[in-house]
């Protein structure tokens, strides 16, 4: 009887310290820090960069954008790997990989594209094997190039840059967690 209790209360007791030993450990280590790139005030316009991804950015005093990564957001500075930069410093940051919604809008842009193409090789296949030529082709051609077309001008629209200047605002954002 006394063994079951004493495997009872050594079980508790490591049970007890392994919980308080890894309470301890991420309350110091969690810590969530990110740049937000805020357009006005909904959130679906606002785009975070982690410690670890890839920034590219453009400065006054260079024409072109550099490119570096993320290493420490401080309260007042982003330490990236060859360079450190204050918010005021940046004037344009290449969103064109980190914005969500241009992948929707490449989506829209590829279903376009491929739906005006199956369009067309429905209506070739269809005439050839209905007629054995090509001539149900001159009255149903502009649909499927309608749809190809509007599927090609949509690529071109996308969210390339985020300039920092009027309603745009680039945050430096530290979370500790406790």
């Amino acid at each position: 009887m006394k063994s079951l209790q004493f495997k009872i209360f050594t079980l508790f007791f490591c049970v007890f310290t392994l919980v308080n030993f890894q309470s301890e450990v991420s309350a110091q280590e969690v810590s969530e820090k990110f740049i937000l790139l805020k357009r006005g005030i909904k959130q679906k316009n606002q785009i975070k960069y982690r410690v670890g991804d890839l920034f590219i950015y453009k400065i006054s005093d260079f024409d072109f954008f550099l490119e570096d990564v993320i290493v420490d957001i401080q309260k007042d500075i982003i330490v990236l790997k060859e360079n450190i930069l204050k918010p005021e410093d940046i004037l344009e940051v290449n969103i064109l990989e980190k914005d969500e919604r241009n992948q929707t809008l490449r989506n829209i842009s590829q279903l376009g594209m491929g739906g005006g193409i199956v369009f067309l090789t429905g209506f070739t296949l269809s005439s050839l094997i209905q007629e054995g030529n090509f001539s149900q082709l001159g009255s149903s051609w502009p649909l499927p190039a309608a749809l190809f077309g509007a599927g090609l001008a949509m690529s071109f629209v996308r969210y390339k840059t985020f300039r920092h200047k009027g309603r745009n605002k680039i945050q430096l954002i530290i979370l500790y967690e406790e």
